[in-house]
């Protein structure tokens, strides 16, 4: 195993005051590390009837595990579950998220009325 560096930047930007108060426009850089040897990325069609595992809660217990996750449809959405089904979130077409799976949560998707392209990396920690 050898640990890696990704390094990661979001830049949050609105022209507009948001809700009148102040306006957006900020910069975040951090790296993470991960184990090579466990980072893993795929294109995959996401089905409307059962979840597809990304990232499985019995396998990944200790550590966090890091996943980029992009819809590639252009009219549906892509929704996230808990490795126990819970709903958290969903990615619109075209968006895209990066955040981190807790240890022993999971991660699964499941398209929502038709079946989607999604593109993912996961990057575990070492």
């Amino acid at each position: 195993m050898a640990t890696q560096t990704l390094t990661v930047t979001l830049g949050l930007s609105a022209v507009n005051a948001i809700n009148g108060i102040f306006s957006l426009n900020a910069s975040e850089t951090d790296s993470i590390s991960y184990d090579d040897t466990a980072a893993s990325s795929a294109t995959i069609t996401v089905a409307t009837g059962s979840a597809s595992q990304l990232v499985d809660k019995t396998v990944v217990t200790s550590k966090s595990t890091y996943v980029y996750i992009k819809n590639l449809d252009t009219t549906n959405f892509v929704a996230l579950y808990t490795d126990d089904a819970n709903l958290w979130g969903k990615i619109l077409p075209g968006e895209f998220a990066f955040f981190p799976v807790a240890p022993g949560a999971g991660f699964e998707v499941k398209a929502d009325t038709a079946a989607c392209v999604v593109e993912y990396a996961l990057f575990e920690q070492p």
